[in-house]
């Protein structure tokens, strides 16, 4: 099955997301630089809005951004039967059959 998040790169948490980056990053710069780049804010009919949630939309660092959010669904879903292929907010699920018939999750 394929599949997409949507919105998912309006809808990252800036506060949940620096959390996630910060349990591998620690070199101060860097989160100070990625913290900037995620207040940046939007100019739309003249005005500049900042926003609490979202990554750049278009930017270079959005992908990477999302890839480190969403790594803890990655580890979570291998715990369990199946497969997932994920960058950024596109995904492929791919299932596990028996005999022609799909197998429930944790039956052997």
């Amino acid at each position: 099955m394929e599949a997409d998040i949507a919105e998912c790169f309006s809808a990252l948490p800036h506060g949940k997301l620096m959390h996630a980056v910060e349990e591998r990053v620690c070199d101060q710069p860097v989160l100070k630089l990625l913290r900037q780049i995620l207040r940046v804010g939007v100019i739309e009919d003249g005005q500049v809005r900042e926003s609490v949630t979202g990554t750049p939309q278009g930017g270079v660092i959005s992908p990477l951004m999302c890839n480190v959010y969403l790594h803890r669904l990655d580890r979570a879903w291998d715990e369990h039967d199946g497969g997932l292929a994920r960058y950024a907010d596109d995904l492929v699920v791919m299932c596990f059959f028996c005999a022609g018939r799909p197998r429930k999750c944790g039956e052997s």
